[in-house]
């Protein structure tokens, strides 16, 4: 079992839903807050990410293992059960 977990911790962070932009670019969450409360899409992830000026968006469900890695260059939006947008931080 012990050799078992890691191997299922990593499963758990390549679950996460990733987009990726093209270029350099810094994180400004401010402008990716009017999605609160709104359900998550992929493309209203990529709405995020560029409002936020993000290289990345990352979604993040409930209880879902994340890396804790800072990455100025990501948006990070965590939502609720029922897929709705509840956190947007950079990061």
């Amino acid at each position: 079992m012990r050799r078992l977990l890691p191997l299922l911790l990593l499963g758990a962070c390549a679950a996460s839903t990733v987009t990726k932009g093209e270029g350099p670019a810094m994180c400004d969450a401010a402008q990716a807050q009017t999605a609160i409360g709104q359900p998550y899409t992929d493309a209203l992830g990529e709405t995020l990410r560029r409002a936020a000026g993000a290289q990345l968006v990352r979604r993040i469900a409930p209880d879902q293992a994340a890396t804790m890695d800072f990455r100025e260059d990501r948006l990070n939006v965590e939502t609720d059960a029922a897929g709705r947008v509840m956190v947007v931080r950079c990061g």
